[in-house]
């Protein structure tokens, strides 16, 4: 029973400031949208700022876009998903290891870049008509 006991008083202290900062201040921003704790001193509940809001014919239209382009976005990308996977199991059944190795490599080769980068500027320095050897002949 202590194991368990230890791993939650190891995780506690993050638990309290994430509670305390990121839920808090959530509350709080909600309750001050309704007039609670206002920042003149003023504290009465209302829902007038959200009754104007709703008045506005704008706000009303950039609402529906959005709600519009986040389900083409989501749907989209869950489809390509689906799609995507649904493929990558097929070729599993089919060509078994060389599908997973070429996935493996396949994500492993984005980690070259910093080193391809830096071999391209090592280059460009210390080349006998790099950066370096000009420099040195000024």
């Amino acid at each position: 029973m202590w194991p368990s006991n230890k791993a939650i008083l190891a995780v506690l202290p993050a638990l309290i400031i994430m509670v305390v900062f990121f839920w808090g201040g959530l509350l709080w921003g909600i309750c001050q949208s309704f007039g609670l704790w206002r920042l003149d001193g003023s504290s009465q509940f209302t829902g007038q700022f959200y009754r104007d809001l709703w008045q506005e014919a704008s706000f009303r239209q950039s609402l529906l876009f959005t709600l519009k382009y986040t389900l083409w976005s989501v749907g989209g990308a869950a489809l390509l998903g689906f799609l995507f996977l649904r493929s990558l199991s097929f070729l599993l059944v089919q060509k078994g290891n060389q599908v997973v190795e070429f996935i493996k490599n396949l994500f492993l080769m984005p980690m070259l870049v910093p080193y391809i980068v830096s071999g391209y500027l090592l280059a460009l320095v210390l080349a006998p008509t790099g950066w370096l050897s000009r420099w040195a002949a000024s």
